[in-house]
């Protein structure tokens, strides 16, 4: 095949067209995964504890400290969020994407009746939005109180 074959153009064209409808998703699933991430990791630290490797790893160790503020329904939308993370980040876009927003979508609706009414309404790019800073908002407000608590010891 030779440079100038317009089957390459075509090609080029299709891939930024297909790149360009997803850009926003995937910045916001990436920048807010990145924040959820960092707010795991001061809970973790704030417990005087090491995080460890993975995302997913580190889900499993703020829920091991069962933190009062933060229910299972927010950790399960955390999980979900990050599945959505993955998916997006190995696959792009695809049936395997628009699985993991449906069980990201199922997941912020549980979490209250209020919830489940809002999410209906949301776009994909808001869902990410919301279910990573719902979570960690919640993570933050426990380490917030772990860190006071921690204050307070002699």
């Amino acid at each position: 095949m030779k440079n100038d074959d317009p089957r390459l153009k075509k090609a080029h064209d299709e891939a930024i067209d297909r790149v360009n409808k997803l850009h926003d998703l995937i910045v916001t699933v990436l920048k807010y995964h990145v924040h959820v991430e960092s707010t795991m990791v001061e809970l973790i630290e704030a417990h005087g504890e090491t995080a460890k490797e993975t995302f997913a790893e580190k889900i499993k160790q703020c829920e091991d400290l069962n933190p009062p503020e933060i229910d299972a329904a927010t950790w399960t939308l955390l999980r979900k969020a990050n599945r959505l993370r993955n998916a997006i980040a190995h696959k792009i876009d695809g049936p395997e994407v628009k699985e993991r927003l449906q069980q990201t979508r199922d997941a912020y609706a549980a979490l209250s009746k209020q919830a489940a009414e809002d999410v209906k309404t949301y776009t994909d790019v808001q869902l990410a939005l919301m279910a990573f800073t719902h979570c960690s908002s919640f993570i933050m407000v426990a380490t917030e109180n772990k860190k006071a608590a921690n204050n307070k010891k002699p």
